[in-house]
């Protein structure tokens, strides 16, 4: 029978785990809908105000899963589904780290490109960061779902 504390522990990571993946999902129809009905200029304070607050939500709730995620993996033998955990948490916060250096750096060119709406130059690089950071999102997308099968395989095993 577990313990109370970590029948508690187990409720605040499901609950975190949640809030990171449903931020995660939810991210692309934000931005498909923002870019549907605000002006450039709108759109670019828009995400810089969502931004830093979806980063302090869901980033804290990243942190919370993975460090009660790694309390709960270091009470099992270590197996290759921790190694790939291991791996994927790795790669998982560098690509975040990634994405949100890319993130700031976008903001800034698109508040230039609002201010220099001809600047060709300008309108190429930010298409290409743009493409850049869809990238960056499939690879958070993928760490992080990988990241559950593993701990869904590590699970069904025991």
């Amino acid at each position: 029978m577990p313990s109370a504390v970590n029948v508690v522990l187990a409720i605040i990571l499901i609950i975190s785990a949640a809030i990171w993946l449903g931020g995660y999902f939810t991210l692309p129809m934000v931005s498909i809908i923002s870019a549907r009905t605000l002006d450039a200029d709108s759109r670019v304070q828009f995400f810089k105000r969502f931004g830093r607050a979806y980063f302090i939500m869901a980033g804290s709730a990243l942190a919370v899963a993975l460090t009660i995620g790694w309390i709960f993996l270091a009470q099992t033998p270590w197996s290759g589904e921790h190694a790939r955990i291991a791996v994927g948490s790795g790669a998982l916060l560098l690509t975040l780290a990634a994405g949100i250096v890319q993130a700031r750096d976008l903001t800034r060119r698109r508040t230039r490109l609002v201010q220099e709406p001809r600047d060709a130059e300008l309108a190429k690089s930010v298409l290409f960061r743009a493409r850049l950071a869809a990238g960056l999102r499939a690879l958070i997308g993928m760490f992080s779902l990988g990241i559950v099968v593993q701990v869904a395989l590590l699970l069904s095993a025991s």
